[in-house]
C-alpha cells in the first residue's frame, strides 16, 4: 500500500524576513494533511462541522530538521493507527529543496468527542478504515 501524501507549496505569509517558514506553521501543515487524508478516504463527513464527532488533539510533537523556505514545494506523508480509543498520526515533511531528506517529523494524538465534547466511540466507518491502515514502526 502506498503511503498517503499531501503536496503543498509554501506561501509568503508563512515565512519571516529571511523567507524561512515559522516553526509553528508546521502544525498547520500536519493538520492540512490529516484533513486531506480524511477527505481522500471519504471520512470528512463524520467530523465536525459536518459530522457528529470531533477528533480532539491530545498531543502534538514536531521535530524540525531542516528549514523550509518561501515557494518550496512540500510533501507531507502520513501514517495513522488506532490505539485503543485514540488515533495516532505520524508525519514526515519533505521539501523539493532537499530532495528525499526529511525536513520535519511530527506526531499528533487524537481522541473522539461528541457534539457535547464528551468522550464517544469512533464511527464504524472510521474504525474500519483505521483497522486497514499499515503502520511502520521505523519511519522514515
Amino acid at each position: 500500500m502506498l503511503r498517503f501524501t499531501y503536496p503543498r507549496r509554501v506561501a509568503f505569509y508563512e515565512t519571516d524576513l529571511a523567507k524561512v517558514v515559522h516553526h509553528a506553521t508546521y502544525l498547520k501543515y500536519l493538520e492540512e494533511a490529516r484533513v486531506d487524508w480524511m477527505r481522500q478516504n471519504d471520512l470528512l463527513h463524520l467530523h465536525a462541522p459536518e459530522g457528529k464527532i470531533v477528533l480532539a488533539v491530545l498531543e502534538t510533537q514536531v521535530q524540525h530538521l531542516l528549514p523550509a523556505y518561501f515557494n518550496d514545494v512540500l510533501r507531507v506523508e502520513l501514517q495513522v493507527r488506532l490505539e485503543r480509543s485514540k488515533i495516532r498520526f505520524r508525519y514526515v515533511v519533505y521539501s523539493d529543496r532537499f530532495q528525499e531528506k526529511p525536513i520535519a517529523l511530527g506526531e499528533t494524538l487524537h481522541f473522539p468527542l461528541n457534539e457535547s465534547f464528551k468522550p464517544t466511540r469512533l464511527p464504524e466507518a472510521l474504525w474500519e478504515r483505521l483497522e486497514k491502515e499499515i503502520w511502520t514502526e521505523i519511519w522514515p
